[in-house]
Formats: C-alpha cells, sequence, structure tokens
C-alpha cells in the first residue's frame, strides 16, 4: 500500500510553496496520534486508509469533545495526510451568493481559525504542517467510492447538517452556475456563485451549490509532520490575482476546423483541435492551444498538446515522489489550469490535468513524439536546441546520463521518464528536479457531460 505514497498530498502544493519551519525547541513528546489505541511516534506503522485518533471536537448531540478519526489518505517520508472521518460540522461555504475563492472564503477563514482552536491543543497546532483545508474536485476523485459516502456526527446535525443526506463541501470553487441537486444549467436570469461538493451517494457534485446554502458540511484535511520535532503552523501564501475573464472574440469549447465540437462522433484520432488558450509567444501573448486527438472513448475524447507549451521541474529537490505527489502534477492541476482554461471549459474536463504515461507515449508515432517548444516555454528555461518533454511514469532511483541509467552505489538520482528531442523514450528518464525539460498536458474532455444538459 505504501507505494501508492501520499496520492493526494499534491493539493498542498496547489496552494503554493508551503513552508515548513522548525520550533525554536523540540517538542517533548511526540503528537498524541493514536492507531488502535497505540500510540505512534512515526509514519512506519501507517498505511493509506488507516483510522487514526488525533484532536479533540464536539461530535454529540451535547456537543462534548472526543477524540477526532481520521482517515489516512497519504503517507511522504515523516508527514501523514488525515481526512476525517465523519462530517464533524455544518458551515456556509462563505456568506452571501458572492464569487469567492477558497483561500478568501468564510469556510476556510473558520477552519484557520474556529475550528483550529476548539480541535487542537497549542502542542498539537505545532505539529501541523500548513493550514487546516478541504479536498479538491482532483483529490476526492482519487478517494474510494466508500470512502466519499459519510455520516454526519449528532453535532454537525445539531450545527444546521441535513440529517437525512451527508452532503460535504469541497475546496474547489465552481464559478458562476445556475445549479441544482448538484447539477447545473445556463440561466440567463440567475447567476449562483457555486463550490463543488460530494453528494450523499458519494458522487462529486463538480457544479456543486450555491456558497451560502446552508445544511452542508465539512471533512477537515490536514498534513502532520512526525520528524521529531514540532512545526509551527504556517499559512499558505497570498493567492495569486485571478486570471482575466476570456476576450469577447475568444472562442470557447472544443473547436475543429473553426466549428463548435458537440459529439465525439465528430471526431477521429490523430485529428488536430484547439480548446483552451495560453501564452505562447516570448511577449507572453496567448493563443488557442493546439492539440491531437489521441484516443476517444464513447463521450470522452483524450487530448495531447502539439507543442511543449511551458517548461517545469517534475518535482524540486532530488526526492522520490509519485506523480500525483509532484510539484508539476500540482501544476497543472492549479496555475495551468486557471490560466488556459475558461470555467465553461474547466467544467468540461473529466479528470484532471496530467502528462502521458510512458504506455500511452509508446503508442503514439514518432512524428507525434517529436516535439518543439513555443516561444513562451523557451522564455520560462526550456532548452532552445532540445524540447525534452516529461512523462507521468515513475522511473525510480537510478544514475542516469542523457536519458539512460545504470546502477551506482555512490550516487542515486530519482528520476522521471521523457521523451526526447528524437522522439526516443528515455525510460530512465531524468532527475526529477532538472530544469530545461518541458511540459505537453494532456485533458479528457467529457462531451456529453457538457452539451447533454
Amino acid at each position: 500500500m505504501k507505494k501508492a505514497l501520499a496520492i493526494m498530498l499534491a493539493f498542498m502544493f496547489c496552494l503554493g510553496a508551503v513552508g515548513f519551519v522548525h520550533a525554536d525547541e523540540a517538542a517533548d513528546d511526540f503528537p498524541d496520534m493514536e492507531k488502535d489505541g497505540q500510540a505512534l511516534t512515526s509514519t512506519d506503522g501507517l498505511a493509506l486508509y488507516d483510522v487514526v485518533t488525533f484532536g479533540r471536537y464536539p461530535q454529540s448531540m451535547s456537543g462534548e469533545p472526543v477524540p477526532i478519526e481520521w482517515v489516512v489518505t497519504g503517507i511522504s517520508g515523516n508527514r501523514v495526510q488525515l481526512l476525517s472521518r465523519y462530517a464533524l460540522d455544518s458551515q456556509k461555504y462563505h456568506n452571501g451568493n458572492l464569487s469567492v475563492s477558497w483561500q478568501k472564503s468564510k469556510l476556510y477563514g473558520w477552519l484557520n481559525s474556529t475550528f483550529l482552536e476548539a480541535a487542537f491543543t497549542a502542542e498539537e497546532q505545532k505539529w501541523l504542517y500548513g493550514p487546516v483545508s478541504l479536498p479538491s474536485v482532483a483529490e476526492a476523485n482519487q478517494l474510494p467510492l466508500y470512502l466519499r459516502i459519510c455520516e454526519s456526527t449528532g453535532y454537525a446535525i445539531s450545527q444546521g447538517a441535513d440529517p437525512n443526506k451527508c452532503i460535504w463541501w469541497l475546496s474547489s470553487g465552481s464559478g458562476e452556475y445556475q445549479v441544482r441537486n448538484g447539477e447545473w444549467w445556463w440561466s440567463d436570469t440567475r447567476t449562483a456563485n457555486c463550490a463543488s461538493a460530494v453528494l450523499e451517494t458519494g458522487k462529486i457534485a463538480k457544479g456543486g451549490f450555491q456558497v451560502n446554502y446552508s445544511g452542508k458540511t465539512v471533512r477537515p484535511i490536514i498534513i502532520l509532520d512526525l520528524g521529531g520535532s514540532g512545526a509551527t503552523v504556517v499559512t499558505a501564501p497570498p493567492e495569486p490575482e485571478p486570471v482575466p475573464e476570456p476576450e469577447a472574440e475568444r472562442q470557447i469549447g472544443l473547436m475543429l476546423n473553426g466549428e463548435l465540437v458537440t459529439s465525439a462522433d465528430e471526431l477521429q484520432t490523430n485529428d488536430l483541435v484547439t480548446f483552451g488558450s495560453y501564452p505562447q509567444t516570448a511577449k507572453g501573448s496567448a493563443a488557442p492551444i493546439q492539440w491531437i486527438v489521441l484516443g476517444i472513448e464513447g463521450d470522452q475524447v483524450t487530448l495531447l498538446s502539439k507543442y511543449a507549451l511551458d517548461s517545469q521541474k517534475y518535482h524540486n529537490g532530488n526526492l522520490r515522489i509519485s506523480w500525483q505527489n509532484s510539484k508539476l502534477y500540482a501544476w497543472l492541476n492549479s496555475a495551468f489550469y486557471d490560466t488556459a482554461f475558461a470555467p465553461e471549459e474547466q467544467r468540461m474536463l473529466a479528470m484532471p490535468v496530467s502528462l502521458p504515461t510512458v504506455e500511452q507515449a509508446s503508442n503514439m508515432s514518432l512524428s507525434q513524439r517529436i516535439c518543439t517548444s513555443t516561444p513562451y516555454a523557451i522564455k520560462q528555461g526550456a532548452d532552445p536546441k532540445k524540447c525534452i518533454w516529461w512523462l507521468s511514469s515513475d522511473s525510480g532511483a537510478y544514475q542516469v546520463k542523457n536519458g539512460d541509467w545504470w546502477w551506482s552505489d555512490t550516487r542515486t538520482a530519482n528520476c522521471a521518464p521523457a521523451v526526447r528531442e528524437t522522439g526516443k523514450i528515455a525510460k530512465g528518464g531524468y532527475q526529477v528536479n532538472y530544469s530545461g525539460k518541458t511540459v505537453r498536458p494532456l485533458v479528457v474532455i467529457e462531451l456529453e457531460e457538457t452539451y447533454g444538459k
């Protein structure tokens, strides 16, 4: 199970490079975290989806604090990510029908003030790595269905939770929609500013519910660092300025030869389409993104960007890292996602933005694997002479040179595979913190989900 390491840990990096600072003096004791009644002093005794206790919060109608049960949703070195097993409270996402980012919402503020102080002692707070949060849509998608289906505590019901169904907020904002029962449709008369949520069936409602709706519940998510000394609680850096709304002349949606595509039947594998917009010139001017149709399955269309759109490291530091826990995965589903796609386009995505695996790249033709970097990617650090682009498969710990590997007793390089300028797939790849490599995003579009309502 540990090979799954930290499936959902990437969402913390979506908030930016969250700092970690040791306290002036090491804590005398380890955090009061238990599994099966036994105290834990490291992550060695933990596996994915174990249940542990940490902190205390009211859970009965009488409001008496008891230990909080958490599900282990990620393990990375000394850090463990925990999602509350039950819905602990009922809160609005925000006051008023207003467009608001997660970090500026009333719920984010409540989690990192009222809840933080009620649930954790000052000593326990020292072990928290980053702010208290909620899962995003991408993270919720990684949870098994049985873990998405949730029960509200008696205390949450006393605070306004619907007693008949546990619907819990996610941290992803879904934008401006008219919504009903977790689904959306366009309306010329009324706009609902919404946030995504998980329904009582475990289904993820991307359209969600209006942010000031009551009756919805809260399942906090935290990260503990068990590195041997306490850590001060560090808030996330200020949220970047929101991306401007698309210009009026920009065409929204999936386009083929200038025409809007409303059905997968209109497409063929290897077609060249446009979808979204991203900076592509040296001056940073945005232009429609060109994509190659890699696959069609039912109403879902898999697209790979024709050009390398940016230059990013796979991860910071020479560290063994899973794809979904990497800096690059987080960047694709935060900075790139927000820049490249309008809200209407974001709701067309059937799954998180990703990169091809080694297997997917192997199924591509050589001409499709050989890639050109945009001038913008070169300005961001891409090698101007050769376009080498990352793949999402994990190649492991190797000693590498020019995309090939050999074993070494003196030095270990933690690597990710890539496609070289010749189109050859370098399974050994390159050290994850190497610069100069590029990014060709892969997305899956759900056409029925978009146009069928």
